[in-house]
């Protein structure tokens, strides 16, 4: 009787300590940073993570500036030049300084940053297939052609890049 007893109190327990979790366990919409306590990883995760499959596809990136709630330290920008047009190839967001984001990422040996969100395949309204260097050299004059840029994050590039549509958002951290 009394292993009974104790057995259902675990039960009910455990789940009022499951129904209380203030994390959700399963992508049902954008959630703030202060549902996850200000714990940034869960909130990158659950919002940007790989769970969150084709919400954040073929959105302009306004539509992630008008939700993200995290300072922006750095961004890193990588141009590349198929058959001699430049195009943006991908965008990474750094959350703290890129230098020692980096550093900390490299030495981790991880698959990827905890300090960073990732914009694929960066594609221009008119387009449709790519966001040009020429479009962006304007607002990041040091942008290079052809190779990588980092440089400190402004809030006029939220103006640059905001009318772009990014073919993924994601969060890599911990995959």
């Amino acid at each position: 009787m009394k292993k009974i007893l104790l057995l259902s109190l675990m039960l009910i327990s455990g789940t009022c300590v499951y129904s209380q979790n203030p994390y959700p366990q399963e992508y049902d919409g954008y959630r703030s940073w202060s549902t996850f306590n200000q714990d940034t990883v869960r909130y990158l995760q659950y919002n940007w993570g790989l769970k969150v499959v084709g919400v954040y596809n073929d959105v302009p990136l306004s539509d992630f500036f008008d939700v993200f709630e995290l300072p922006i330290c750095d961004v890193e920008i990588r141009c590349t030049t198929p058959g001699g047009r430049a195009e943006v190839g991908y965008i990474r967001f750094w959350l703290q300084p890129y230098e020692k984001a980096y550093k900390e990422w490299k030495e981790s040996g991880e698959y990827s940053s905890k300090y960073s969100v990732v914009v694929y395949s960066v594609m221009s309204e008119l387009d449709k297939y790519s966001m040009l260097y020429e479009d962006l050299q304007p607002y990041i004059p040091t942008l290079k052609r052809d190779g990588l840029t980092i440089v400190p994050w402004k809030d006029s590039y939220k103006e640059a890049l905001g009318s772009f549509i990014a073919s993924g958002i994601r969060y890599l951290y911990g995959v």
